[in-house]
């Protein structure tokens, strides 16, 4: 298939193999920011783990009189645990949003392939079956119009020879032959005609098809654009966000150091020395010794997690610019100008983030790690000479107190002895003066490595501030950059796919063959064959005997319903609706059917539908009979044209201020004729001033007037009026009814009820509509349990002492619903106090024989809810509005099973008859049919033994 249509195929493997490539390269991508992300989530993790790791060293074996320098530590130990934490869920939440976009272009590229794929090629299948079609319609063509050429042949030669019986015979033979060949051509022409429009549809799909195609890549090109370009600001903005993160962190552990107590303050110098107890000296020297161990502890921890950090930074910003460096733009991306800027872009703005990272690295080892490092060793020294100072001071400095056993035998020595014990104190207190010499030595030398370790807290913390500067000023260049490089730009010049004509050989021949066949004639006056026309203009005029200035608006085909359905056609003009038929309903042939009605007697124009399937007929009211026309093609319009007449007929505008038309009617416009002479007709929806007539209403529901304590204007406002609907809900919540839905009187008329209004001041005429939900309780063969109601109501005030209420009811969903419609009228007159009136009928259109059951049903229930509902409730309402307490007997309880009368058992019984008929028609049928099959075997047997 694809050989036929190359240049097309062509395109679409090339745009296919972009769709192929945009998807290969843009997983590049995607790989490159998920490595990215993930390096700032890995980062974190790390920078988390190591504040963890040396707040738990700190406290592990920190004494209370050191807990001014754990304070101060333990700060940096926090921001290391928050700010990782933070890195580690924004690299995460970057990851994840910025996957989820690739991930939905990687599937929008695959869905629009498979597009592509499956509409291309069937448009081209469905093409190339079309031109296939045709050019064996065009070989048949070939073969009849040889036909009709002998046939024509042998009826000219039949013609010319003697006119013998036998000849005249045969030539009659060469004329129908010639006849049907004619007709065969004809449709074969047709056929062709259709075919060539066929093939430009499917061309022209085709084209549509590809334009389409081509707008989608280019579309789908342009989201992935945008995409890469929203994914380097994500990258962006997460660098920004997290330096100001570590801005306010590092500027709140500053703080939180320099509002903490002095450090320095844990180092004391021991007072209390007792020369006469040795033990007591040796514990107090030891507990010195002991915090300068703790002190030395912590600076060493400090210096492992100083160390830790600068690794982690030197790793983040070596990760960063490995990942940029080893990472090969794809060439897709590349090519383009725009593309390639972005990328440019994004890759010196993160080579340099990188940059700084490594350069903040080294800062903090050159202002952090090796200062850290030159108190540690002075700490250690510290630890030193004090040990040595107390191993002399115990063990080194008096051998009579080496043995502690001996200790006792001091005490009993003789007074002969003093010389001694006076020679023994006098070295025990050098002894006691050198130590608290070395201990004051060492508590001098703390304190300044304690006052180096402030000043490396202040370095640090002028590194994260110029950290913070450097990145900042990287970030905002870069989106300043990026938002500077506009994507539309690359598509301006851009050409889509230029929709091809059909220009080879075969197509334009399938167009000279179409127009041959639109002009084509196969009149012929020997055969007697002519085409069906529409009878001029003046013609019809005369033929139903109108005025000469009556002009024909339009014209339908259409059948007249009578006792048979008469085919004819349908003249609408601007005085009459005429039909015309050749056939009529007595004798079908041998005279024609003409029928003309006044547009002013036209009462109501309704769709209605034929069998109960056929949605295709109208039926048309006049003051003495309906008449039904069926089989219309264009029976919407049809109704149309037949409504807007109405509106201009005079009988319908006479309410209306006078309307001059001019009609101007062409033959073969009649949308135009029809827009004319409506032009100026821009009014209000007709309204049907006058009531119905009695005879439709002909039953009762209350044998005579009931009397209401309260005139009627009262009895309107209290229960017809829009200001008290609640009545009205009231009461059809107690008939059963539900999902109520009613709108407001239109033209308002509140004056009619107003005290003080004059007589006049409220319109005389208004309406309107309510809909709800029905329960039947008494159900006719086959209906529902429900079904819809349409009510309108159309109150005519005539005057103070009098209005009427006509109510129209269309029931919605049920069988039969459109073989009638009911109405209700109310009348409510008096003067002071009023009397009430109600009537019901039912108005058929069609006739069925459950029309008496329908008409019995409908009075029966609205009686029982007029006089058992309505009056009670109405009665009581008056009574609250004049203070009269009216005990309301209880309402009987709203049945709604289905009654069964022996009306609807015998059509029941009539219906299951029918049913039994048909199904023993059918086996009696079935069973001649194989009696018939049998015989047919038998004779066909017969037949072949006696050939044999």
């Amino acid at each position: 298939m694809k050989e036929h249509f190359s240049e097309q195929a062509q395109y679409v493997e090339q745009w296919l193999s972009k769709l192929s490539s945009l998807k290969k390269h843009w997983k590049i991508i995607r790989t490159l920011f998920n490595d990215t992300t993930l390096l700032f989530d890995t980062y974190g993790k790390a920078l988390s783990k190591t504040g963890r790791a040396f707040l738990t060293a700190l406290f592990k074996n920190t004494s209370n009189e050191n807990k001014n320098l754990a304070n101060s530590l333990k700060f940096f130990g926090e921001f290391s645990e928050k700010l990782g934490e933070d890195y580690s869920k924004s690299g995460l939440a970057l990851n994840f949003s910025i996957m989820q976009k690739f991930n939905q272009l990687v599937s929008d590229i695959n869905s629009c392939k498979t597009w592509i794929k499956e509409s291309t090629s069937m448009g081209m299948k469905e093409l190339s079956q079309a031109k296939i079609h045709y050019f064996k319609l065009k070989a048949k063509l070939e073969k009849q119009t040889k036909e009709v050429e002998s046939m024509q042949a042998a009826f000219e030669k039949a013609k010319s020879e003697p006119g013998n019986s036998y000849q005249l015979g045969l030539a009659q033979k060469f004329k129908e032959k010639l006849r049907t060949s004619n007709k065969d051509l004809k449709t074969i022409q047709s056929d062709i005609e259709t075919q060539a429009e066929l093939v430009f549809e499917k061309h022209e799909a085709l084209e549509n098809t590809l334009y389409t195609t081509h707008s989608s890549v280019l579309d789908l090109e342009f989201d992935s654009l945008h995409i890469l370009l929203s994914s380097y600001y994500a990258m962006v903005a997460i660098i920004k966000k997290m330096i100001v993160i570590r801005k306010e962190y590092a500027l709140t552990r500053f703080q939180n150091i320099e509002e903490s107590e002095d450090f320095t303050f844990d180092i004391k110098i021991g007072k209390e020395i007792n020369i006469f107890t040795n033990e007591m000296n040796k514990e107090k020297f030891e507990s010195q010794a002991m915090l300068i161990d703790e002190r030395t502890t912590m600076i060493k921890a400090f210096k492992e997690f100083i160390f830790s950090t600068i690794c982690l930074e030197e790793d983040l910003g070596k990760s960063l610019e490995n990942t940029l460096g080893t990472f090969k733009l794809p060439s897709y991306i590349a090519a383009k100008n725009i593309g390639k800027s972005h990328w440019d872009v994004y890759y010196s703005a993160f080579t340099e983030i990188a940059k700084v990272y490594q350069i903040f690295a080294g800062e903090i080892r050159k202002l952090g790690l090796e200062p850290f490092s030159e108190v540690l060793k002075n700490q250690e020294n510290i630890k030193r000479s004090i040990r040595v100072s107390l191993l002399n001071f115990v063990e080194g400095n008096d051998p009579i107190y080496t043995d502690r056993s001996q200790r006792g035998s001091y005490s009993s020595r003789s007074a002969t002895n003093s010389p001694n014990i006076k020679e023994f104190f006098n070295s025990k207190s050098a002894s006691l003066s050198k130590i608290l010499g070395t201990l004051s030595e060492s508590n001098e030398e703390e304190k300044n490595n304690l006052e180096n370790i402030k000043a490396v807290f202040e370095d640090l913390h002028r590194l994260e501030e110029d950290l913070y500067n450097s990145i900042d000023d990287i970030a905002d260049r870069a989106e300043k950059e990026l938002g500077e490089l506009e994507i539309e730009g690359e598509y301006k010049d851009i050409n889509l796919y230029q929709k091809r004509e059909l220009t080879d050989d075969s197509i334009k021949e399938i167009r000279q063959m179409s127009q041959i066949s639109r002009n084509a004639s196969l009149e012929s006056e020997e055969l007697g064959t002519q085409e069906e026309e529409i009878e001029p203009e003046g013609n019809v005029i005369t033929k139903f005997g109108l005025s000469p200035e009556t002009q024909i608006v339009d014209s339908f085909t259409c059948a007249l319903s009578q006792k048979i359905l008469l085919h004819g056609r349908m003249y609408l003009t601007t005085s009459h609706l005429c039909f015309h038929s050749y056939f009529n309903s007595s004798t079908l042939f041998g005279r024609e059917t003409l029928l003309a009605i006044p547009l002013s007697d036209i009462i109501k124009v309704e769709k209605r539908q034929i069998a109960l399937i056929f949605d295709t007929a109208l039926s048309i009211t006049t003051h003495s009979s309906e008449i039904l026309f069926a089989s219309f093609l264009f029976r919407d319009q049809a109704l149309a044209t037949i409504n807007n007449l109405l509106k201009m007929s005079p009988t319908q505008t006479s309410k209306r201020s006078h309307i001059l038309c001019e009609f101007k009617v062409e033959t073969r416009n009649h949308r135009l004729q029809l827009s004319k002479l409506m032009r100026d007709i821009k009014g209000t929806p007709v309204v049907n001033v006058e009531q119905f007539p009695m005879s439709y209403v002909k039953y009762d529901l209350i044998q005579r007037p009931i009397a209401l304590d309260v005139c009627p204007q009262k009895v309107f406002e209290y229960f017809f009026s829009d200001d008290d609907n609640g009545f009205l809900m009231d009461y059809l919540k107690t008939r059963g009814e539900y999902d109520m839905e009613i709108t407001k009187w239109s033209p308002p008329i509140q004056n009619y009820y107003k005290e003080g209004a004059e007589e006049g001041s409220w319109p005389r005429i208004s309406t309107r509509k309510l809909k709800f939900n029905h329960k039947l309780r008494e159900k006719l063969p086959f209906m529902p349990d429900s079904c819809g109601t349409a009510e309108e109501h159309t109150v005519h005030l005539i005057s103070k002492t009098e209005f009427v209420i006509d109510t129209v009811v269309d029931i919605i969903g049920v069988p039969y619903c459109d073989y009638f419609k009911a109405y209700f009228k109310w009348r409510i007159y008096g003067e002071d106090k009023s009397n009430l009136e109600a009537h019901y009928g039912l108005v058929f259109n069609k006739s069925t024989i459950f029309g008496g059951k329908m008409e019995g049903s409908g009075t029966k229930e609205g009686r029982m809810i007029i006089q058992t509902m309505w009056i009670p409730m109405a009665q009581k309402k008056i009574g609250e509005q004049l203070g009269i307490k009216v005990e309301m007997a209880p309402l009987p309880p709203i049945n709604v099973e289905e009654s069964k009368s022996k009306e609807s058992d015998w059509v029941m019984y009539a219906l299951i008859g029918i049913i039994v008929l048909l199904c023993i028609t059918v086996i009696r049928l079935w069973w001649r049919i194989g009696a018939l099959e049998s015989d047919m075997l038998e004779i066909q047997n017969l037949i072949v033994n006696k050939i044999s």
